[in-house]
């Protein structure tokens, strides 16, 4: 569901409301129904913790224009005004704060292994812009920001600043790295090196994994889809694993990873 299909949907019942002159209930047909269906659509296919939030913000929400527009055919000012000032502040509200907490919240997965991940994948070799193998067992004490993406996931690349952010946030950590694997399926080796240095200030390690070893990983994360994010702490453990980006919540997301990151940084 995009961040503004709601108001944009809501924009237009109010049209045809004031175009066609109804009375109220056909308002309230408009506004409240368009919400509720994809409240519940959004339930019964995205169901996580937060939807017990978000239907009855959605019923709070609509219910806020259908009393404005009531109150403007009433002639009474003071109503309609108080209630749109109430409803800016919800519309603001949601798109800061609820979706992109819905977003990110989503693309969180369990992490089903707790052994040493960097341990165990010692012997998976990747390769440099410069054709050296690399595995990221030579990181191992160090706190690692993972990201598994290719040059032409639209999602990976609207990410691709807010790592340059957390990058940037970290730069005096001698402990942390930013590391961008991209997947050698996708992308030819030509690619990896123009994709390299296209974007990899956003990582202090850009590398490429071939067709096997990306199969392998995913397959010992039980993950699948890009962008793919993983943070590991000192010890080689992977503590969280997101998978997806939707870059109306960018600061959201840039906050809560720059709370884990410091998490596990100040962990001895």
């Amino acid at each position: 569901m995009d961040l503004y299909l709601c108001d944009f949907i809501l924009i237009i019942a109010y049209t045809i409301f004031v175009t066609i002159e109804k009375k109220e209930v056909t308002l309230i047909c408009l506004i409240l129904i368009p919400w509720l269906a994809m409240s519940i659509f959004g339930a019964i296919v995205n169901y996580d913790g937060l939807y017990p939030i978000v239907i009855p913000f959605c019923v709070l929400f609509a219910s806020l224009p259908a009393l404005i527009i009531i109150a403007l055919r009433r002639r009474s000012m003071k109503t309609a005004l108080i209630s749109g000032l109430v409803c800016a502040v919800f519309f603001v509200a949601k798109n800061i704060y609820i979706y992109p907490q819905y977003y990110y919240t989503k693309g969180n997965l369990k992490v089903s292994d707790q052994s040493n991940f960097i341990t165990e994948t010692e012997k998976m070799l990747y390769l440099t812009s410069s054709h050296d193998s690399v595995s990221l067992f030579q990181y191992k004490g160090k706190v690692l920001y993972v990201e598994l993406w290719y040059s032409s996931c639209s999602p990976c690349l609207d990410k691709i600043p807010m790592i340059k952010r957390v990058k940037e946030e970290f730069k005096n950590r001698s402990d942390f790295k930013t590391i961008g694997i991209i997947d050698g399926e996708i992308d030819d080796f030509d690619t990896f090196k123009k994709a390299s240095l296209r974007y990899g200030s956003a990582f202090n390690v850009s590398l490429m994994a071939d067709v096997k070893l990306v199969a392998l990983l995913h397959k010992t994360l039980g993950t699948k889809g890009y962008p793919l994010e993983l943070m590991i702490d000192k010890s080689g453990k992977i503590r969280t694993i997101h998978l997806g980006f939707n870059k109306a919540g960018e600061n959201y997301y840039y906050k809560q990873t720059v709370k884990t990151l410091n998490t596990l940084l100040n962990e001895k």
